[in-house]
């Protein structure tokens, strides 16, 4: 195995990693939408960035409030029952295919629109989806991975790695450890992937192992985890009285030599009311002040009322990346596909598709002018509603953005209409009083609507 780091171009960017103390998180953004009484959250977790045609994995996972504010990832809220949990819910990506929720999803990323629609049904009621959360898809061109290696941070950053390097978007045959243990494979999409190791926590050198679909290892990669202890005074202070509360931060004594940059400690003080720190608040360390293992940081507290203080700890670690070589056998040739066509071949895209994939989220694309014509349809006749592609038989993404788009263009609003799928591998729209119904099916590669009377 080779280890190296580093140090110029894009690989000297320092891992900077913040880690809370005391098992906190990093504070997440509010649900997208907030649970009915009784009920629970659950995220999608996507990588960001990613080529329109070409496939990305997902992960749907309950503890997904500190993977939110991770740099490279997407994640995606949704409400569900209080019943319900991921072992019982299936996910159909846009293909027609029900994959289980409590496994690395599959998905292609859209060519005609800038977000993926995940359907969430029961394993035991697949047409009648419960939740279908809208997951904004960023095709913004991200720096070329390095073709021969793998390259991560020394450090986790909340327990998620990021690596970069020749990984394919699916990986949902293909499996990691962390220490021998098994260590989810968040998502990927070709040249980067995320892992989560959160089963590997104890300061120090750990070791990630990455194999794929035939169970053949394509790298390992050493990386390191850091701990912060706290130890605060007992009891409530009163005016006058000092105390000292100390910190220990233990795991930078075991990086490599090579890794090292600096590591930053800032003490938070969460109740200046009751008590001041006394001197310096912040600190910078270096591998010298780690050579003979774990640091101990101490500050002087003076309190100002009755009360109770707390402090808290923030490290911030700049340590070089690390990388291991890429197992030759995986780097053949291989020819990639986008919508059936070789890579390096031109993808001719209609002038209003072209549009349609710059469009800035959240803004309704313009319809073409057959489609405005089919806005005073009789009630009952079957209309087709083009989106300038062809559409993929099972794909309802594309599907669900073309009815979308039109209940737009009538002045109604999508997100309040229920979505059932119906037998003949459509969908059927009903609005929210009941009084209209659409369904669209998928004939010739183009979008078939017809309101049912």
């Amino acid at each position: 195995m080779r280890r190296s780091i580093h140090r110029t171009g894009l690989r000297r960017i320092a891992a900077a990693v913040l880690v809370l103390l005391q098992s906190s998180i990093l504070p997440g953004q509010t649900p997208d939408v907030p649970p009915a009484p009784g009920g629970r959250q659950i995220g999608i977790v996507m990588v960001v960035g990613g080529i329109p045609g070409e496939p990305v994995s997902a992960s749907l996972v309950t503890d997904f409030e500190r993977m939110r504010n991770i740099q490279g990832l997407s994640v995606v809220t949704f409400p569900v029952d209080s019943t319900v949990s991921l072992e019982n819910l299936v996910v159909d990506t846009g293909d027609g295919k029900p994959q289980p929720a409590d496994q690395p999803v599959l998905a292609i990323i859209p060519v005609d629109g800038p977000a993926l629609t995940f359907l969430i049904s029961r394993k035991d009621r697949p047409n009648q989806p419960v939740a279908m959360p809208v997951i904004p898809v960023d095709t913004t061109p991200q720096p070329e991975p390095p073709p021969n290696e793998y390259v991560a941070p020394a450090v986790p950053d909340n327990g998620v790695l990021q690596i970069l390097g020749p990984i394919p978007g699916d990986t949902i045959h293909m499996h990691a450890t962390a220490d021998n243990q098994p260590a989810r494979i968040l998502t990927s999409r070709s040249g980067a992937g995320f892992i989560d190791t959160l089963t590997a926590t104890t300061p120090g050198e750990h070791e990630l192992k990455f194999y794929d679909a035939d169970g053949a290892e394509l790298f390992t990669l050493p990386f390191y985890a850091v701990r912060t202890t706290a130890v605060h005074p007992n009891g409530v202070l009163h005016p006058g009285q000092t105390a000292k509360s100390s910190f220990v931060l233990n795991g930078p004594e075991s990086f490599p030599a090579d890794a090292w940059g600096f590591v930053e400690f800032h003490v938070v003080n969460e109740t200046p009311e009751i008590a001041v720190v006394k001197g310096q608040q912040d600190f910078v360390y270096g591998r010298q002040d780690f050579l003979e293992g774990p640091k101990t940081v101490t500050v002087s507290l003076l309190a100002l009322h009755d009360g109770v203080s707390r402090l808290r700890g923030q490290v911030r670690l700049n340590v070089h990346p690390v990388s291991a070589a890429a197992n030759q056998r995986h780097l053949q040739p291989e020819k990639k596909v986008i919508l059936n066509r070789p890579l390096g071949e031109e993808l001719e895209l209609r002038p209003e598709t072209k549009k349609q994939l710059n469009q800035p989220l959240g803004e309704d694309p313009e319809l073409r002018p057959e489609t405005k014509q089919q806005m005073n349809q009789p009630l009952g006749e079957p209309f087709t509603v083009t989106r300038g592609t062809d559409i993929r038989d099972g794909d309802f993404t594309s599907m669900d953005l073309s009815v979308r788009d039109y209940l737009r263009a009538l002045g109604k609003d999508p997100s309040n209409w229920n979505v059932t799928r119906i037998p003949n591998g459509g969908m059927s729209y009903s609005s929210p009083d009941g009084s209209t119904v659409l369904n669209a099916t998928v004939d010739k590669g183009q979008v078939v609507m017809e309101f049912i009377p």
